[in-house]
């Protein structure tokens, strides 16, 4: 990743701003800019990108859309009752991967499929156990 210098920042008045950044490319390395979620629509607007070399080219401009994790986890509507509120939490999440550290200290990862009923009888005495059921 190459780094890019500021050449020049020019603030306005009102509270416009613009920088010039420069820096110099080799192969086929780039640049990295980062920008918080909520200025996105801004940079985006108004993003320039120019190749003064006149040797080379711009092959494209992308970023990244994933949500920050304050927003993802807002977006989140999970419904997490009082009673019974882990195996609730586990069927709203279907399909989320999952790595298990299981007795031994041995790992198992997967995707959740759901939870299963087991009825066991113990000691005499009839006792229902949950099992989480994933997919590796």
């Amino acid at each position: 990743m190459s780094k890019l210098k500021v050449k020049k920042v020019i603030i306005f008045k009102h509270g416009v701003s613009y920088y010039i950044l420069e820096g110099i490319i080799k192969g086929t390395d780039s640049f990295e800019l980062e920008f918080k979620v909520d200025e996105m629509n801004d940079v985006l607007k108004s993003l320039f990108v120019l190749d003064t070399s006149e040797k080379g080219y711009i092959s494209s401009t992308s970023y990244d859309a994933a949500l920050e994790t304050s927003q993802l986890l807002k977006s989140i509507m999970l419904n997490i009752p009082d009673q019974d509120s882990l195996s609730s939490l586990v069927m709203q999440i279907k399909g989320a991967g999952v790595t298990l550290t299981i007795s031994g200290g041995k790992k198992i990862s997967g995707k959740i499929i759901g939870i299963e009923f087991v009825e066991r009888i113990i000691k005499e005495e009839k006792v229902t156990e949950k099992q989480l059921i994933i997919i590796t």
